[in-house]
């Protein structure tokens, strides 16, 4: 008698056997963490500010890496920092903060090596 071989895939299926259930998915219940945390409460999917800070400047920096101007760079910068939460003014005040860091430090080495230490000071380390 000949068995088919055993592949990977046959392997994985029938090992995850048990893992599978027959209750259909619609049938679970429970609650959502949203639905009983208050709106500002810690969520761990939340990014900080910082990381949101460092998210925008890692866009800018590619930008700059590619010869795009500083001030093209940062256009968008304060649209993009208003979608991510602070207000209007706090946005304006930030990116020219940016705009001047860049500008003192120069674009590359600003991205190199000073883009983590800014979010830092003005965020703090998380």
């Amino acid at each position: 008698m000949m068995l088919p071989p055993l592949t990977a895939d046959v392997s994985l299926y029938r090992s995850m056997a048990h893992y599978r259930s027959s209750w259909p998915a619609s049938n679970s219940s429970g609650i959502a963490p949203s639905q009983v945390l208050p709106p500002d409460a810690f969520q761990p999917h939340a990014l900080t500010n910082r990381q949101k800070c460092i998210t925008l400047l890692t866009g800018i920096c590619g930008a700059l890496a590619t010869g795009v101007a500083v001030g093209v760079a940062l256009l968008d910068c304060v649209p993009l920092c208003v979608l991510t939460g602070p207000g209007f003014l706090f946005c304006v005040g930030f990116c020219d903060e940016l705009e001047a860091a860049i500008l003192a430090a120069g674009a590359t080495a600003f991205c190199a090596k000073e883009a983590g230490d800014f979010c830092t000071k003005k965020f703090g380390p998380r």
